[in-house]
């Protein structure tokens, strides 16, 4: 899981506001932050809040290779 933030820092990545998301679900402008990186049992899911648009999920890809250094 790739937390979301509201305080976008310089290595924080899409989405990027409530219009890039689906169903505009983000109640303010929100940065993913691939730095911290976190693993979540799927049991503790228990529903989806929305999505990250194709476009955007290449960004996000390439931030998590960065920070893991793949």
């Amino acid at each position: 899981m790739v937390p979301l933030n509201r305080v976008a820092a310089e290595y924080a990545t899409g989405p990027q506001g409530r219009e890039s998301c689906a169903a505009e679900q983000l109640a303010t402008d929100s940065k993913a932050q691939p730095d911290q990186l976190r693993a979540v049992s799927i049991g503790r899911l228990k529903r989806a809040l929305g999505w990250v648009p194709a476009e955007l999920t290449g960004e996000l890809d390439e931030a998590l290779r960065l920070h893991l250094a793949l």
